[in-house]
Parts: structure tokens; sequence; C-alpha cells
């Protein structure tokens, strides 16, 4: 059967799906943010410089500092490739939005050009790193008959977020780096504890393909094979079903 809206919010994933939204919008308004503030914080210091003109350039080491950083993104492939599959799901994302956060709040720091580099570099790595862990997580969480409807509403969340960030890392930013960085790094420490606190971790569990009507005490079955066959031979064997829960059985 084809899902509904309402399955997202229903018992078995009310709480997944609350909670996979502050992640999707989490993440974009922080990896957004960073592209957008980069160039902020490099214009700020250089006002600092610049005692005469009201004309605020950036110079061919910022230009430099934002080619290197953006190269972070880079490191998020083997970020993702050796934690999500070796510590999980829900761990590897809380150490991507985790690592984040921590150097998102360390860029209010009066430090070298040099470190400041760095920090950015590594702001863009974790923060792309944590885009990829949502994308692979939505699409595990959810079966298939309302995956795309799960994913889709996620990725609707990550547009808000999105719009959002101007405000924070183009208006707030230009009173105030620490306030700026602070909202940035709040939110990134508050999406790591949704990670950890995630109700179901996908790592080696069965992908579902659909909701099933019936129901085996608390727990609704998925069915994971291609829909009832009539046939003779399909009614002597046995169908696969995984639970919420990512455990196997027969039905």
């Amino acid at each position: 059967p084809l899902g509904r809206p309402r399955d997202l919010l229903s018992r078995e994933y009310l709480r997944s799906t609350l909670q996979v939204w502050v992640l999707w919008f989490g993440v974009a308004f922080t990896y957004y943010g960073m592209v957008l503030a980069s160039a902020e914080v490099l214009r700020l210091r250089n006002s600092e410089k610049s005692e005469h003109c009201t004309c605020v350039y950036l110079t061919t080491e910022d230009y430099a500092t934002m080619l290197v950083s953006s190269l972070g993104e880079l490191l998020s492939l083997p970020i993702n490739f050796f934690l999500i599959d070796w510590l999980g799901r829900r761990i590897s994302g809380g150490l991507c939005y985790l690592g984040t956060a921590i150097f998102f709040i360390l860029i209010q720091l009066n430090v070298s050009l040099t470190t400041l580099t760095i920090l950015m570099f590594f702001v863009r790595a974790f923060a792309s790193a944590s885009f990829n862990f949502v994308y692979i997580y939505s699409s595990e969480l959810y079966p298939t008959s309302i995956r795309t409807l799960g994913m889709g509403i996620a990725s609707a969340w990550a547009r808000v977020g999105a719009m959002l960030t101007p405000f924070v890392a183009q208006v707030l930013i230009s009173h105030s780096i620490p306030m700026a960085t602070w909202t940035y790094g709040i939110l990134c420490l508050a999406c790591t504890v949704c990670c950890f606190l995630l109700p179901i971790e996908t790592k080696g569990r069965a992908m579902p393909q659909s909701l099933s009507v019936e129901r085996n005490g608390d727990i609704i079955e998925m069915s994971e094979g291609p829909p009832s066959d009539t046939s003779e031979h399909a009614a002597e064997e046995d169908t696969r079903v995984a639970t919420v829960s990512g455990k196997e059985g027969l039905r």
C-alpha cells in the first residue's frame, strides 16, 4: 500500500521523524551559514585594519583562505566512509555535529589567518559530513512506501534552515561574531544530542519495503519482499519481514 503523510507521525516513527527534521534543519542552517560567514568573518577582520576607507575589500590571502577551507568538504568522504559503518549511524552523526559545533565556536577567537583557515577547513569538513549522514540515515530509516515522502518533508526543513541562516551569517555576525558563532554552535550541540538519542539504529538493519496492516503485539511489521503472490508456489514460501527495531523474522 502507498504511504500516507500521517504514517510519518505514527507511534512507531513520531519521535524519529521529529528528530530527523531537527537534524535536516540544523545541517542546512550550519553548512550554508559557514559558506556565507566565511567572507563576512574575513571582511570584519580587515575592517579593523582599515582606518580611512569605509570600503573593506578581501585580499588575495582571504580568497586563498576561502578556497582552502572549501576543500575541507573532501575530508567528509573518509570521515563518513570509516565512521558510519564502524561506529554506526547515530554515533558517527553525533560526532560530525559535535565537530561542527566545536570548530564553529572557535572561529570567534582572535587568531592568525593560518589558524582561522584551519578552523574553517574543519567546519566545512564536519558540516559536509553531517549532510552526508542525514541523507544516509533518512533513506535507511523509512520503509519504501514512505521513504520519498519522509525525505522530501525533511529536505523541506533543510530549505527553511537555508533561508534563515543569512540573518545570522551576514546580519548578526556583523554586530557580534561571538553571538553568531555561538548560535551555530548551540544548534549543532542540540543536533548532537538528537543523533545520540535517535530511537532506531539503521546499521545492519534490513531496509523495509512497506508498512503492514498486521500488528504483532506492539510491533508493526514491514514487508521486505515483493507484493504477495497468490500462486501456489509463493504460498508455500515464508515471507521475510523486518520490524521497526530492525530484527528479521518469518511470517
